[in-house]
């Protein structure tokens, strides 16, 4: 359709030829309303209905200011309960972690032998004279 009809009674005719929902369609590519994918887009009154039978119910539930403040009270409990749960959980993880590094370095090093032993026992510098005089290795 790239030219445009003379005279009324040609346009009606070419409507009748083709019909009315493709001729809408082949005048709104033309004039570049709509890209030339050949399919019509959906129409914006039926979005605009739709919104418009949502206002009186969200307008309602709005009204309800008790109901709003209960409503964003459970919100704020859930979400904080929500967080001490996982903040029992990552202390509890990280007790267990800490407990496990405890074990590991219980047995790799000796950490206490009794009152007057394990005071020396952290002091990993050796007396390399004393060592020397005793015959012993570094």
């Amino acid at each position: 359709m790239s030219e445009q009809p003379l005279s009324r009674q040609e346009l009606y005719e070419q409507v009748r030829k083709v019909g009315k929902e493709e001729f809408i369609l082949e005048e709104m590519i033309r004039y570049g309303f709509w890209s030339p994918q050949g399919t019509i887009p959906e129409d914006p009154a039926d979005e605009i209905r739709r919104e418009l039978e949502e206002l009186p119910r969200e307008s309602s539930r709005l009204h309800n200011e008790q109901k709003l403040r209960k409503e964003a009270l459970k919100q704020r409990l859930a979400e904080s309960r929500r967080k001490q749960q996982e903040t029992k959980e990552r202390r509890e993880r990280e007790r267990l972690e800490r407990a496990e590094a405890w074990k590991q370095r219980k047995q790799q090093e000796i950490i206490y032998l009794g009152e007057e032993v394990s005071a020396g026992l952290n002091h990993h510098q050796g007396n390399l004279e004393r060592l020397r005089n005793n015959n012993l290795p570094f």
